[in-house]
């Protein structure tokens, strides 16, 4: 998300131009068919870790001179990988609790607190999913700092 920036245009152009960088970060890491667009028009390399594709984004980031103005904010999504019938998540090929998928989405928030802008990331008792915790609790605060 970009944060540093002043207007929606300038945030536009920083937003296409990481993305033309990332374009060529996958392009040389998984071939031409990584940048081959998904069912809602971004990427889809065969990445398997959830970490690995945040790290290729920060890459792009950095090499596009824009760490300073962008922060992450994270759509887990996770009722796309959860089986009811067994009630576990299946996430990067491996069953987890949905105690296992709080425990990653605090690692995430705790890994990557430097990017993600002054997020705290806290178990609550909710019943709410833990995807949608994940994203209310590792969403930026930048709206709200200076």
């Amino acid at each position: 998300m970009p944060v540093g920036v002043s207007n929606f245009m300038d945030s536009m152009a920083l937003s296409g131009e990481v993305n033309l960088v990332l374009h060529d970060i996958l392009a040389k890491r998984y071939g031409k068919a990584a940048v081959n667009t998904g069912d809602e028009g971004g990427f889809a390399p065969p990445i398997t870790e959830p970490t690995e594709a945040l790290e290729q984004l920060h890459l792009a980031v950095e090499q596009a001179g824009y760490a300073d103005l962008v922060v992450y904010g994270l759509d887990c999504a996770a009722s796309h990988f959860y089986d009811g019938e067994r009630d576990e998540y299946l996430l990067a090929g491996k069953p987890r609790s949905r105690e296992d998928m709080i425990t990653f989405y605090e690692g995430l928030a705790s890994d990557w607190a430097s990017f993600l802008s002054k997020t705290r990331c806290t178990r609550t008792t909710s019943k709410a999913s833990p995807s949608s915790r994940a994203v209310s609790t590792l969403r930026s605060s930048a709206t709200t700092s200076s």
